[in-house]
């Protein structure tokens, strides 16, 4: 809002209007589920990455090439929204709510799928809030990890 006040019509009107995701011309079922799958593999990535020690400092790096990767390709199929606030903040100020529910229901279910193969590849990763637990501090959600309260 507080953009579409200072610029004017340079972000109301086309061709930023206000930068509102909308399904590309191969249609909403396509674009559906390239915010799935890319949503997926976001996910995946982070779970991977920032529940490894040698490879959660890394996470950051992996997750910004993926999203270079992501936004090239998946632009002129669906918009590249990958997050719900996203598209609801660029929505809601032109009141465009055409396809919205798209970005509402795709990367949720793209990311719960991620969480679900990621337990089934490492089931005894730790179910917690928390992905990477520190040895020598105990964690405030599961409890795992500080000193031996023996």
């Amino acid at each position: 809002m507080l953009v579409a006040w200072i610029a004017k019509d340079a972000f109301t009107q086309a061709p930023v209007s206000y930068a509102v995701t909308h399904p590309g011309a191969r249609g909403v079922l396509l674009a559906f589920a390239a915010e799935s799958i890319l949503s997926f593999f976001l996910m995946f990535t982070v779970l991977e990455f920032s529940s490894r020690k040698k490879l959660a400092r890394f996470t950051a790096l992996a997750v910004g090439c993926l999203l270079t990767v992501f936004i090239t390709v998946e632009l002129p199929i669906s918009g590249t929204s990958m997050n719900p606030a996203r598209s609801f903040a660029s929505a809601a100020p032109d009141m465009m709510w055409r396809d919205f529910w798209l970005y509402l229901l795709a990367p949720p279910i793209g990311m719960v799928a991620a969480a679900q193969l990621y337990l089934l590849i490492r089931p005894t990763a730790p179910v917690c809030a928390k992905l990477l637990h520190s040895d020598s501090i105990r964690c405030i959600h599961c409890g795992r990890g500080g000193p031996s309260s023996a």
